[in-house]
């Protein structure tokens, strides 16, 4: 009897398998062109809109909060475009936090909970049952050890490092402000979360923008849109753009 050759059907296998491990990846991030980072381009900041940004970190610095996170990432792998919706959202108390982002598709279904309750971190990934996500035991780890592996805590109004980041600040509308960050200084940290759900090398950050409405004293909604590229299957460009909502503690 002739034998039949398998070898195409297994590397096909292979490569959907592995194209079906990126999109889990990205499923949890929670980043086209490179931003200016000269000295004249930080010139373009509009002094109200700084303002404002500072008063918005420090009031989320000193006040409980919690935030809701709807958005979506589109991503493009061997030519082909794929959507993930994210929903997720944020307790914060103080040094205290939990971050949950769930995200579905047609081919992926994930979610991941991090967290800091009495100074012990820790993170677990969610599957996906009964049209709800179902969390196990998390795995605990040291500050530094979560720092390594998702960047800062979230415990302030964004995931980036706004010092010294911002390349451009405008006021956008009434309450409304548009930010620029250097997509380099301000991911120094963040983009420690796509090397470990994604397994790859530092991805290339091409822009990060920050949409800010506020009340003149603290967010109320953020809006973020972050691209980027990862070195897998010859390099592929993601897009996430999400938006929080803000709630904070009555004092």
């Amino acid at each position: 009897m002739e034998k039949t050759n398998n070898k195409p059907k297994v590397i096909m296998s292979t490569v959907a398998v592995a194209f079906i491990a990126l999109l889990i990846g990205l499923a949890f991030l929670p980043a086209v062109r490179q931003n200016a980072t000269s000295a004249s381009a930080y010139a373009e900041r509009d002094g109200e809109a700084m303002r404002v940004l500072g008063c918005c970190g420090a009031y989320a610095a000193t006040h409980d909060f919690q935030t809701t996170l709807d958005g979506k990432i589109k991503a493009r792998v061997f030519g082909i475009p794929h959507t993930l919706t994210v929903r997720g959202g944020r307790t914060v108390n103080g040094d205290e936090f939990c971050d949950v982002q769930e995200s579905v598709s047609a081919l992926v279904k994930k979610g991941l909970k991090r967290q800091c309750l009495d100074g012990k971190y820790s993170a677990v990934f969610g599957e996906y049952k009964n049209k709800s996500f179902a969390y196990g035991e998390p795995t605990s780890t040291t500050r530094d050890g979560y720092i390594a592996a998702y960047g800062k805590p979230s415990v302030g109004i964004c995931k980036y490092e706004l010092e010294n980041s911002v390349i451009s600040a405008t006021c956008a509308g009434d309450g409304v402000y548009v930010f620029k960050l250097d997509p380099r200084r301000a991911t120094a940290y963040s983009r420690n979360e796509i090397k470990t759900v994604l397994d790859c090398s530092d991805p290339e950050y091409e822009s990060v923008e920050l949409t800010v409405v506020s009340d003149g004293e603290r967010a109320t909604k953020i809006t973020v849109c972050e691209k980027f590229r990862v070195d897998r299957f010859g390099g592929t460009h993601c897009a996430f753009t999400y938006s929080e909502v803000f709630s904070y503690a009555q004092v």
